[in-house]
C-alpha cells in the first residue's frame, strides 16, 4: 500500500484501497468485517473511534443514518444499532445530561440535569445525553385524575379533568389507603384498585353523606349525595363502623357513607319484670337524621350510632319493665314501651311523637313491636293459655257487643224510617196544596193574558193598518216623483240627442258643400288645363257665339275677370273676356 506499517499495527483493507489484496508474509488476516449499514431511521454510537489514524480511547461518537461504513480496528458499536425516537404530540422523552455540553440553541447543560424532549419531533440523543424514559400524555376525563409529586419540593397534588404530561421535575405518586378503605373501595367499584397513582373517587349515593379528613390541615369536610367525592393527596376517608345483625353486635357493618334515613334498625332485647318474669322483645326502630347544614360534622359525633341507639332504647325499656308486673306489662305492652322510648310530655302528659339525640341529630320517630315472648318455657305455656282464654273472652265480648250494636242500629234505623215516612207524607200534602194554588194562579193568569192579548192584537191591527196607509201614500208620492224625474230626464236626453243630430247634419251639409265646391274648382281647373292657354286665347278672339259655347262648355253661368290692377265683374256675357290682355286674366269660380 506504499505505507510503512509498524509491528502489531492493525488496519482495514477495503475496496476503496484495492479491489484485490494478497497478504504479505509479514501480514495476517485477523477477521473479515461486514459493512455496517444504517437506514434513514437508525443511528449508533461508536466507542473508541479512530479518526485520522488516531485512536481516541474512551470517547464515543454519534453516527446517524442513512450511511454505510466499516468498523476500524479497536472500534465497536455501543448498544447496537438503534432506532430514532419519533415522538407524537402526546409523547415526550425524559433525558439527562451525562457531561457538560451546549445544545444547538446555545443552552448549556450540566451533568445530572434533566429535561423533556416533547413531540412532534424525530430525536437522536447526542453522546452527552442519556434517555431515562419515554413518557406519554395521560388522558383524563372530567371525573378522572392522577396524583403528581414534585421531586424538588416533595409536594403532592391532584391533577383532575384534563390531559396531562408530566414535567421533568414530576413523577406519579401512589396514594396508599388503609386495608379496610381499599376493601370498601373494591366492593364499591367491583374490582380491586390497580393503579394507585390514579385519583381515588367515591360516588356518594342519594340521601347519604360522607366525611373526608385532611390530616395535613387537621380539618374535615362533609359531602352530601348524590355527588362524586375526590380524595386529595393529604386526605383520607372516614370509615364508619356500625352495629349489625340481630341482636346487634358492634363492628358488623363497615361503610364510607352514612345514610340519612328514614331507615329502621331491628334488635332483640331481654327484659325482666318486677315479679322476675323474663321476656324477649323484638323491636324495630324507625330513625332519621336532622341535618344542620351549618354544622354537618355533628352527624359523625357518634361513631356507632346504631349501637348507641339500640343500647339507649333497650336501657330505657328495661327501666320501665322492671317497675311493673308481668300481667300489667302484658296488657299494655305497646303503651309501656312507647312511653319508655319517647317519654311523656310535661304539659299534656301524653306520649311524645319522637326521641331526639342532641349529640348527632338522630331522631327516632316510630317503634314497631314485632313480638314479645317469655324466655321461661313454663311461663310461656301459661302465657299462651292466658292469651288463648283472653282471646276467647275478648271474642265473646266483641260478639255480644256487636250483636247489641246491631240491634241498636236496627231500632235506630227503623225509627228513622218511620220518621222519614211521616215527613214524606207531610211533604206530599204540602205539595198538593201548592199544586192547587198554582193551578188557580195559572187559570187567572191565563184569562188575564188572553184579554190582554186580544186588546193588544186589536191595537196592533189598527196600528198596522194606519201604518200601511201612510206607507202607501209615501210610496205613491215616491212613484210620482220617480215618474216626473224620469220624464224630465227622458225629455232632456231626447233634446240632447236631437241637438246632436242637427249639429251632425249641419256639419255634414257644410262638409258636403265644401267638398262639392272643391270638386267644382278642381273640375274647372282641370278643364282649363285641358283647354290650354293658346286655345283659350283663340276662343277669346272669336265671336260671341263661340264665346257662348265656350262658357257653356266650361259649365259657367257667370264669371269674374280681374286684372292685376282693377277687377271687372261681368255676368251672362263673354264680352268682358277681351277687355284686357288675355295673358293677364285670372279666372275664379
Amino acid at each position: 500500500m506504499a505505507k510503512k506499517r509498524r509491528a502489531g499495527e492493525q488496519w482495514n483493507v477495503t475496496n476503496e484501497l484495492a479491489s484485490v489484496h494478497i497478504c504479505d508474509p509479514s501480514e495476517v488476516v485477523l477477521a473479515v468485517i461486514e459493512k455496517t449499514v444504517l437506514r434513514t431511521d437508525e443511528y449508533c454510537y461508536i466507542l473508541n473511534p479512530r479518526i485520522n489514524d488516531v485512536k481516541y480511547l474512551g470517547r464515543k461518537i454519534l453516527i446517524i443514518g442513512p450511511t454505510a461504513f466499516f468498523l476500524k480496528p479497536g472500534e465497536e458499536i455501543d448498544g447496537g444499532i438503534k432506532k430514532k425516537y419519533i415522538l407524537s404530540d402526546t409523547e415526550a422523552l425524559l433525558v439527562q445530561a451525562n457531561e457538560v455540553f451546549e445544545e444547538e440553541d446555545k443552552t448549556r447543560k450540566i451533568p445530572g440535569q434533566q429535561w423533556l424532549i416533547k413531540g412532534p419531533i424525530c430525536y437522536v440523543p447526542p453522546t452527552q445525553v442519556g434517555i431515562l424514559e419515554k413518557r406519554n400524555a395521560i388522558i383524563l376525563d372530567k371525573t378522572e385524575g392522577i396524583y403528581v409529586r414534585n421531586k424538588k419540593t416533595g409536594e403532592i397534588r391532584a391533577q383532575i379533568g384534563q390531559t396531562y404530561m408530566l414535567s421533568e421535575d414530576e413523577e406519579l405518586s401512589e396514594k396508599h389507603c388503609t386495608q379496610i378503605v381499599d376493601e370498601l373501595l373494591s366492593l364499591h367499584y367491583g374490582k380491586p384498585r390497580e393503579n394507585k397513582y390514579k385519583l381515588i373517587t367515591y360516588k356518594c349515593p342519594f340521601n347519604a353523606t360522607m366525611q373526608i379528613y385532611d390530616y395535613k390541615n387537621r380539618k374535615s369536610r362533609v359531602i352530601f349525595g348524590p355527588e362524586l367525592a375526590y380524595l386529595q393527596p393529604n386526605e383520607q376517608f372516614t370509615v364508619t363502623y356500625l352495629s349489625g345483625k340481630i341482636p346487634k353486635k358492634h363492628g358488623q357493618v363497615k361503610t364510607l357513607h352514612l345514610l340519612l334515613g328514614p331507615k329502621f334498625s331491628t334488635d332483640i332485647i331481654t327484659v325482666e319484670s318486677c315479679d322476675h318474669a323474663k321476656l324477649e322483645i323484638k323491636l324495630s326502630y324507625n330513625w332519621r337524621f336532622k341535618v344542620d347544614r351549618r354544622n354537618p360534622e355533628k352527624l359523625f359525633n357518634a361513631q356507632d350510632f346504631v349501637g348507641d341507639l339500640c343500647k339507649s332504647m333497650s336501657s330505657r325499656i328495661r327501666g320501665v319493665v322492671a317497675g311493673v308486673h308481668f300481667d300489667e306489662f302484658h296488657k299494655c305492652s305497646v303503651a309501656n314501651i312507647k312511653k319508655a322510648v319517647f317519654g311523656l310530655n310535661k304539659e299534656t302528659k301524653e306520649i311524645n311523637e319522637a326521641f331526639f339525640f342532641e349529640n348527632n341529630g338522630l331522631e327516632v320517630f316510630n317503634i314497631d313491636i314485632q313480638h314479645i315472648e317469655p324466655t321461661d318455657k313454663n311461663t310461656k305455656t301459661s302465657l299462651d293459655k292466658t292469651v288463648t282464654q283472653a282471646i276467647e273472652i275478648t271474642t265473646k265480648i266483641q260478639e255480644q257487643e256487636a250483636r247489641r250494636q246491631a240491634d241498636k242500629i236496627e231500632q235506630e234505623e227503623k225509627g228513622k224510617l218511620d220518621r222519614l215516612v211521616l215527613e214524606n207524607q207531610t211533604k206530599v200534602e204540602e205539595a198538593k196544596k201548592s199544586l192547587l194554588q198554582l193551578k188557580a194562579d195559572s187559570n187567572a193568569v191565563k184569562m188575564k193574558g188572553q184579554a190582554i192579548a186580544e186588546a193588544q192584537a186589536k191595537v196592533s191591527s189598527e196600528e198596522i193598518l194606519a201604518k200601511a196607509k201612510v206607507r202607501n201614500a209615501e210610496l205613491a208620492a215616491e212613484a210620482k216623483t220617480i215618474r216626473d224625474v224620469s220624464q224630465i230626464a227622458y225629455q232632456k236626453e231626447k233634446n240632447l240627442i236631437e241637438l246632436n243630430h242637427n249639429k251632425a247634419e249641419a256639419t255634414l251639409a257644410v262638409k258636403f258643400g265644401k267638398e262639392s265646391a272643391d270638386i267644382q274648382a278642381m273640375k274647372f281647373g282641370s278643364i282649363m288645363k285641358s283647354i290650354g292657354k293658346e286655345t283659350l286665347i283663340e276662343i277669346a278672339s272669336s265671336g260671341p257665339e263661340m264665346k257662348g259655347k265656350m262658357l257653356e262648355g266650361l259649365g259657367l253661368k257667370g264669371y269674374m275677370i280681374m286684372g292685376s290692377e282693377n277687377p271687372i265683374n261681368l255676368f251672362s256675357t263673354a264680352e268682358g273676356m277681351i277687355q284686357r290682355n288675355p295673358t293677364q286674366l285670372q279666372l275664379f269660380l
